[in-house]
């Protein structure tokens, strides 16, 4: 079942258009985010042993806070829907559910004398929401502040241990950040096995070879001065480390451009030099070229170093420096195909 949240201007003179475009426009927001609308979202899937969590704060002497994890057990449905045919499909409630049994696991208080313990009957709240912040437009949401729970953004999922994760720390030509190192590190660390860890997809190579992060390592040294025996602070000052600080921010974004430039590149293990994808036997048109570089490890080599290895070629000559014809640079001979300039 889908149950669809209602959507209603606080002042409908705001929205202007026809019935007809102000409909369009609220089927547009049911797509946004429940970030941006107060925490119901314009669309909630429902169906028995959903895992979900609830968007805010729904009693502190259940303790029943943001972001706590629940199982939906059942609901109790509108009179319109009670009528309704039930189809083995998917189907759209026309009403809200009078409300929805949560129950979240470990808990041990009862709510009523029917329900079993940890249960709880979660009904349907309003909230304003910002639909524009330049005009200041506000629009009034009636919803469940609930939502399916099988993801979660890295932040979120700091300090917990699963019994097991489905990791996607990003593409392998993703241009990485320090902001990235951290979430991938909290992400692939939330498990107590690697067996227990899935990596969706290939991350970067230069995820984790960026350097310490210049705020957290420039505080700690001059920690570690401070407390040393008197004197020693006074050889890393606070004036020594902001300068330090802003030396490695510096350094650090220009790593980044330089690595921008290198994304689709990758090193041949000969001649050590290092080439576009195509260079190694990769198609253009092949939408993972990275999966073809990346797979030989160590071993990558291009196209020219695979020939002159094939070829009776002695050591001495493939060591050997040769200029290029066309780019006039010094390379090794295993740079180039037998007869070639």
């Amino acid at each position: 079942m889908w149950v669809t949240a209602h959507d209603e201007p606080l002042h409908p003179e705001e929205i202007t258009g026809t019935p007809l475009q102000v409909e369009k426009k609220r089927r547009k927001w049911l797509q946004l985010h429940d970030q941006k609308t107060a925490g119901i979202p314009g669309l909630l899937p429902l169906y028995l042993g959903m895992k979900a969590r609830v968007t805010e704060k729904v009693s502190m002497r259940l303790q029943i806070l943001k972001h706590c994890p629940c199982t939906v057990i059942g609901w109790d449905l509108g009179l319109a829907d009670d009528i309704t045919a039930v189809s083995e499909g998917e189907r759209v409630l026309k009403e809200h559910p009078r409300c929805i049994y949560v129950q979240f696991e470990g808990a041990a208080w009862k709510i009523h004398e029917l329900l079993e313990p940890g249960v709880f009957p979660l009904k349907a709240v309003a909230r304003n929401w910002v639909l524009n912040k330049e005009t200041g437009v506000k629009i009034r949401r009636r919803g469940f502040t609930l939502l399916p729970d099988y993801a979660s953004t890295a932040h979120m999922v700091q300090g917990m241990t699963c019994d097991a994760v489905i990791a996607d720390d990003g593409s392998a030509t993703d241009n990485v950040s320090i902001k990235d190192m951290f979430a991938t590190y909290v992400a692939l660390t939330r498990v107590r096995k690697a067996s227990t860890l899935l990596l969706l997809r290939m991350f970067s190579r230069h995820l984790f070879q960026q350097g310490p992060p210049p705020g957290p390592h420039c505080l700690m040294k001059l920690l570690r001065a401070r407390l040393h025996p008197a004197g020693q602070a006074d050889r890393y000052t606070l004036d020594d480390a902001v300068a330090e600080y802003a030396r490695l921010e510096e350094a650090q974004q220009g790593r980044r451009s330089e690595l921008r430039d290198q994304i689709d590149t990758w090193q041949c293990f000969a001649c050590e030099s290092k080439f576009a994808a195509e260079l190694f036997d990769v198609e253009v048109s092949a939408t993972t070229p990275a999966v073809a570089c990346i797979a030989p490890g160590h071993w990558l080599i291009c196209r020219a170093c695979a020939v002159t290895h094939r070829s009776d070629n002695t050591v001495e000559s493939l060591s050997a420096y040769r200029r290029c014809g066309s780019c006039r640079e010094e390379k090794r001979g295993w740079c180039f195909a037998p007869c070639s300039d």
